[in-house]
């Protein structure tokens, strides 16, 4: 089973900062359960004011994808839309090791 991992960078409309990294933490609370979820990890850059980035790491990419279909976890995702004023950037990864991660 190969790990799957990814960072993405969610830009907001002007003032939503605080509103969609709640939305975030709020998923992050809901994957408490799943064990294929390694890592979520939710920050805001202290340069930028109308960003959020996200950090995962999952089992397998299959975890990710059950997760994403979770109930709790698409009614807290189908909100994030109206705040975003870009597409998400992001990379993905393939998780290699480090302190906390396990590959």
């Amino acid at each position: 089973m190969t790990h799957y991992a990814f960072y993405a960078k969610f830009t907001t409309h002007p003032g939503e900062q605080d509103t969609l990294a709640r939305r975030f933490l709020q998923v992050a609370e809901a994957l408490e359960e799943f064990t294929g979820c390694e890592l979520f990890a939710v920050a805001v850059p202290l340069e930028e004011a109308d960003a959020v980035y996200v950090t995962e790491a999952w089992s397998s990419q299959e975890a990710h994808s059950a997760a994403l279909a979770d109930e709790r976890v698409s009614a807290i995702t189908g909100q994030l839309p109206g705040l975003l004023a870009a597409a998400p950037e992001r990379v993905t990864l393939v998780p290699l090791g480090g302190k906390g991660l396990r590959v």
